[in-house]
């Protein structure tokens, strides 16, 4: 009964959700009266003076249970093992790999050239816009030795144009050379193989850590983020999968807004991970994204690494916002052993405690929230 109230709570644009709470007022009303019956009606059970006793120890009980247990309601974060200091070199163009400089394991200084890449089609769009300013600058110049300064004119502001075009596009190629934004060991899978085949924009190249030292990255439920904030500094205990023993960290940062960006490939669930993901429901452009990215890419970078606790660009998107966060291990030859990608849970041991009735309450207030708010866009996806 439960479930399928559950279940009619989701259709028909909302209708369900009143049709679930008829359905519980009237299931828990006609069980509660028919207790009250079998209780007053005469030789159908036991005397009052037994029965009341009983009820109201029984209640007290549940009140007492309900106002003075008190639980932590924190579900235990998801953690992720990655190096200290680490920075995530992708792919600033959709480009075919022409060259890798290097190897799995090598050291290298900030701005040495990691690969080099190639877009013919953008390369001969470059071109084209060369070629098309000159043959303006040509024109401009003309109209103005036979004093055509209206033509002149026109002519000036389409060389504006095309330059504006022009230096976009010597921006947008100039992520070709990609290039260690710190200084580090190259951790790279298939590198051997990279060389002439196509990579796509925001697609990781390698990965650069900047320390030896392995560090946490945290997801976080929006629910639980109010409790968490206040354990910046605090102790976590985080156990890996496949790991018995725990292990104790320091929760460092949290970041000041919830992201639907998936946080590390290894927590989602089309890498085995637990997280749900789905498909971006408004992707720009790929054009568009290609010169976004490269406009934001570091000075003489390839599109930019993840610096800070920004996440990894993605065709996907979590199904639910969550927050990213950073821990550093307590001992950090704990972890001597533990492999980049592997991931665990992480229990928050001094987040505050809170009455078990009001958890229950608020579990029941938000799902409620969350179902009202779940049939509203889809009666606006209806209506659109």
């Amino acid at each position: 009964w439960i479930g399928i109230t559950m279940l009619i709570s989701l259709l028909f644009k909302g209708a369900g959700l009143f049709l679930a709470l008829v359905s519980v007022v009237v299931g828990l009303g006609t069980g509660l009266y028919q207790f009250l019956v079998f209780l007053f009606k005469a030789g159908s059970g036991p005397p009052l003076s037994r029965a009341l006793p009983r009820i109201a120890l029984l209640a007290g009980v549940l009140a007492g249970v309900l106002l003075l247990i008190r639980v932590n309601p924190t579900e235990k974060a998801l953690a992720v093992v990655e190096f200290e200091g680490e920075e995530r070199v992708r792919a600033g163009m959709k480009a075919l790999v022409t060259e890798v400089r290097v190897k799995d394991g090598d050291r290298v200084a900030a701005g040495d050239t990691i690969v080099r890449l190639s877009n013919p089609d953008e390369e001969a769009i470059r071109d084209q816009l060369v070629l098309e300013l000159a043959m303006a600058r040509i024109r401009a110049r003309n109209y103005y030795q036979t004093g055509e300064l209206a033509a002149h004119q026109g002519e000036l502001e389409l060389i504006g144009g095309l330059e504006k075009k022009l230096a976009e596009s010597n921006r947008y190629l100039a992520s070709a050379t990609v290039t260690a934004p710190i200084a580090g060991e190259v951790i790279g899978r298939n590198l051997d193989s990279l060389e002439g085949n196509w990579v796509e924009v925001g697609e990781e190249i390698v990965t650069i850590a900047g320390g030896t030292e392995k560090e946490l990255l945290l997801s976080i439920r929006q629910e639980d983020i109010e409790t968490v904030a206040g354990l910046l500094g605090k102790e976590i205990r985080v156990r890996l999968r496949g790991r018995s023993e725990e292990t104790a960290g320091t929760l460092e940062r949290i970041e000041s807004r919830a992201t639907t960006s998936v946080p590390h490939p290894a927590l989602v669930a089309n890498h085995g991970g637990p997280l749900a993901i789905q498909a971006m429901a408004d992707q720009p452009d790929l054009r568009e994204n290609e010169l976004a990215s490269a406009k934001g890419a570091r000075p003489g970078g390839g599109g930019g690494g993840s610096g800070g606790l920004e996440a990894a660009e993605s065709p996907y998107e979590l199904a639910q916002p969550r927050f990213l966060a950073r821990a550093r291990l307590r001992d950090p030859d704990e972890a001597t052993d533990w492999l980049v990608g592997e991931w665990g849970f992480v229990r928050f041991g001094e987040a505050e405690r809170t009455r078990l009735g009001r958890w229950l309450y608020e579990g029941v207030v938000r799902y409620v929230r969350q179902s009202l708010d779940q049939a509203r866009k889809s009666a606006e996806s209806g209506d659109q």
